[in-house]
């Protein structure tokens, strides 16, 4: 990394050394009172993030801004070498007095001539590493200002970054087209059993005309025909206006049902996390209480013993005991005070399983709300299924009602028609039953064409089911894969923890559940909540969480991703000892890793790199292993 004039950096050279983790710190001797604040550390790194994405890492600070004072040109150039020895490099120059910039990409000592704008040349550079740029704030350049830590982030942040992993992101989109796929098939169904009902009507009406055919047309009885399908249109209309009723009843009634689901309260899958905890910490004292009954009980033996073993003077009646440093009166007062002791243990045993008693009954009946809980919303999901399919049902006699009555209309068209006609025509039999038969027929087709869709709809909604399943499955092995590289670089890492994430699970009533969860484990331990550990050790949590994550970050590049891991402050709540520790254990895994930290240079570290700021120009420089 070679940076000219960007902010206190008047020529800084630096050459990483790969897999090597170092500390960098800094000395402000403008401003002693400052410590390493203002020496250039920030400026080092914002050098490297400007360099690979042509934007500062502060957004509150324009490119311009960070020109070194006096100077009318910035320069950077950061080469990269990939493991097969090809070599990236990528200079950019930028001008105090225009917001424009330059920017050139070798490949090889190859100037790549086609990238003719800046915006290409960083899409080029981004897509060369395999990598985007907001892969580089949250896992490779880490800093306070821009960094968003994926245990603490929010569900959908998660979720993103699960589908990432688990590719699931290739296949988005697909169930939408399947869904509006089944809408389509449905729109078809009405359709063809709109035509069957239509080709019913003409047979009937064939039919009465072979039935009047070298006949007289009998106009009453026509009259008659017209009338009572008059009549089955109003007792149609009647029956839409009784479904559509009956579908409003049932959407007001499925609203105030799905109003009483949502106000049943989920049942706390915490709710016995604070009982179980004290269950454990009273049969710990209850084992404790036991230990020193029995230490006592075993005490008085031994005085019993001593009391047993005396032997009095017969002159002057004083007690000799054989083997004993104590007379036996005064194993006997041992005796006493210890039974003493054992009634006062005896009570504390007898108040600690009282209590144990009580977490018990209170468990029970926390079990005992959660299963009620469950068979209510239960309960109100069974409704609401049912209130779904009356609706439906309704729906159906709406449309089926609309039917009819067009049929009925079409019937009753075809018989004014036929009162036109002069009432000796002969009519052709043969002729009419031919289009009776080519009716019959289409009506035999349609009814195949409409079971062929209803097939389908079938297979594509079997699709959707399994489909859900399927993602949901990819999105678990992806929350699995982050676990494992978390644990394997928390145990590289030299720590009694592991996490432990879930994510997606099926509920009872079929449907995905997909609300997060981390928790952390020490030792194999009871799973507890971040939030309940050390600072030291959250940072140890979030650093292997990081690791993991740019892990499979490069896994996923085509070009292997960037071997850089830079963290700018984010081991600032650990002291010199745990910063010297954390440092031990990143230089054994093999990463290129900077941690800044403002501990001072007066602690001795193995892979120091200081910036040093003197007369407003900030320097770097390697300390020596010492």
């Amino acid at each position: 990394m070679h940076i000219k004039n960007l902010f206190s950096h008047a020529d800084t050279s630096f050459d990483f050394t790969k897999g090597e983790c170092f500390v960098l710190t800094g000395q402000n001797l403008d401003d002693p009172s400052q410590a390493s604040n203002g020496s250039g550390k920030s400026a080092f790194i914002e050098g490297i993030f400007l360099a690979l994405t042509g934007d500062l890492l502060r957004s509150n600070i324009l490119t311009i801004d960070a020109i070194r004072d006096g100077q009318e040109e910035m320069t950077l150039e950061l080469c990269l070498v990939h493991s097969t020895g090809e070599v990236l490099t990528i200079q950019r120059d930028f001008f105090a007095n225009s917001k424009s910039s330059k920017v050139r990409v070798f490949v090889n000592e190859n100037l790549q001539s086609d990238l003719i704008s800046v915006p290409n040349s960083n899409k080029y550079i981004l897509e060369k590493l395999g990598i985007t740029k907001q892969d580089i704030c949250n896992y490779f350049i880490i800093s306070t200002d821009s960094y968003q830590p994926f245990l603490s982030s929010s569900d959908t942040v998660k979720k993103t970054t699960i589908a990432r992993f688990s590719n699931a992101n290739s296949i988005d989109g697909i169930d939408k087209l399947i869904k509006a796929a089944c809408v389509t098939m449905k729109t078809e169904i009405s359709t063809f059993e709109r035509e069957v009902s239509l080709n019913t009507g003409r047979i009937e009406v064939l039919k009465e005309q072979i039935t009047n055919a070298n006949r007289v047309v009998d106009f009453s009885s026509i009259d008659r025909s017209i009338e009572r399908f008059v009549d089955n249109i109003s007792v149609a209309e009647e029956s839409i206006k009784q479904a559509k009723l009956i579908e409003e009843a049932l959407i007001a009634d499925g609203i105030a049902t799905k109003a009483k689901s949502d106000l049943v309260a989920i049942p706390d899958p915490n709710a016995k996390d604070d009982f179980l905890a004290r269950s454990l910490e009273l049969n710990k004292l209850l084992g404790i209480t036991r230990d020193d009954k029995n230490k006592f009980l075993s005490y008085i033996s031994r005085q019993e013993a001593i009391v047993k073993g005396g032997i009095n003077c017969p002159e002057c009646d004083h007690e000799f005991t054989l083997g004993a440093k104590i007379t036996p009166k005064a194993a006997a007062a041992n005796i006493a005070t210890s039974k003493v002791e054992i009634e006062a243990i005896d009570k504390d045993a007898t108040k600690i399983k009282a209590e144990l008693a009580d977490i018990t009954k209170e468990l029970a009946s926390i079990d005992q709300k959660n299963q009620a809980l469950t068979r209510e919303k239960s309960n109100y999901t069974s409704q609401l299924n049912a209130i779904k399919y009356k609706i439906q049902n309704a729906r159906r006699d709406v449309a089926e009602g609309k039917n009819s009555i067009e049929s009925y209309l079409s019937q009753i068209k075809s018989l004014e028609q036929s009162k036109t006609k002069v009432t000796s025509t002969v009519i052709d039999v043969d002729a009419i039953n031919g289009q009776i038969e080519v009716a019959q027929e289409t009506i035999r087709a349609t009814k195949r064409s409409i079971r062929t869709i209803e097939s389908k709809h079938e297979q594509h909604f079997m699709w959707l089911t399994h489909f859900k399943s399927f993602v949901t499955h990819l999105a678990n092995q992806s929350i699995k894969s982050i676990e494992g590289f978390t644990n394997s670089f928390l145990s590289k890492l030299n720590t009694n923890l592991e996490i432990e994430m879930s994510g997606y699970s099926k509920t009872g009533q079929g449907k995905i559940r997909d609300k997060m969860s981390i928790s952390v484990r020490r030792d194999g331990g009871t799973a507890t909540k971040l939030g309940r550990f050390s600072s030291g050790e959250k940072t140890r949590i979030e650093i292997a969480n990081i690791l993991a994550l740019q892990r499979l970050i490069n896994l996923n590049s085509d070009a292997g991703g960037l071997d850089l891991l830079i963290l700018d402050e984010i081991v600032s709540s650990s002291d010199g000892e745990g910063l010297q520790s954390i440092l031990k254990m990143l230089s054994m895994i093999n990463k290129t890793i900077a941690v800044v930290s403002h501990v001072g240079t007066d602690r001795t570290f193995d892979n120091l790199v200081t910036v040093t700021k003197q007369n407003q120009v900030s320097t770097i420089k390697k300390s020596e292993i010492c």
